[in-house]
């Protein structure tokens, strides 16, 4: 079905495809190419509502399928940032040791602390929950630099290590010999739950 859905894409058909992603997710659902696709296409069609509610009947048979609780961040990180952290603090919960699962959620925890340092009135309030998620974003960045060293954490994790003084750790990673050992995310629900990205009177 891969293969058929795949000619499909690569014929730009769409509405042809859909059938066969759905039947293909149905019986091979951990294989993300079929949800993947399935999710690209209602949102090339401005169905973002198709794309949810598909994904949260797949969440109601599997509530910890680690690749729609990431589908379902990746639809609202538009709009909605600190909507997408929760989704994608549950992925990484869901399955610890993915390597997509950390990097959004170690990505989105930075770029939440960056859109509150943008904030023109920045309240002390504000600045102490953007350092916290700074460093709450290393754990997630480290496992999954650890599950793949050659993906797309090395940049941001470098950065991370240097903006938090963490010298030793930055001299590793750049030099390639960086062990993060067995990275633990802690409970981020707290953290989540206090971003404000309201800009102060």
């Amino acid at each position: 079905l891969q293969m058929v859905a795949a000619s499909y894409l690569a014929n730009k058909d769409s509405v042809g495809v859909l059938p066969i992603l759905v039947e293909g997710d149905k019986l091979a659902p951990e294989i993300p190419f079929f949800v993947a696709n399935i999710i690209t296409i209602y949102q090339n069609q401005g169905k973002e509502g198709e794309a949810i509610k598909y994904l949260e009947n797949k969440l109601a048979a599997n509530p910890s399928d680690a690749m729609a609780l990431l589908m379902t961040g990746t639809l609202y990180e538009r709009t909605d940032l600190k909507k997408a952290l929760e989704w994608y603090y549950k992925a990484a919960k869901a399955n610890p040791t993915d390597f997509n699962a950390n990097l959004y959620l170690g990505q989105a925890l930075y770029n939440s602390a960056a859109k509150l340092y943008e904030l023109s009135n920045l309240t002390q309030a504000q600045a102490a929950t953007a350092d916290n998620l700074l460093k709450a974003a290393i754990p997630a960045l480290e496992a999954a630099y650890k599950a793949n060293p050659d993906g797309g954490a090395k940049g941001i994790l470098s950065s991370l290590y240097y903006q938090q003084k963490m010298e030793d750790k930055k001299a590793a990673i750049d030099n390639g010999t960086l062990d993060v050992g067995t990275p633990t995310l802690g409970d981020l629900t707290s953290l989540i739950a206090s971003i404000d990205f309201t800009v102060a009177p």
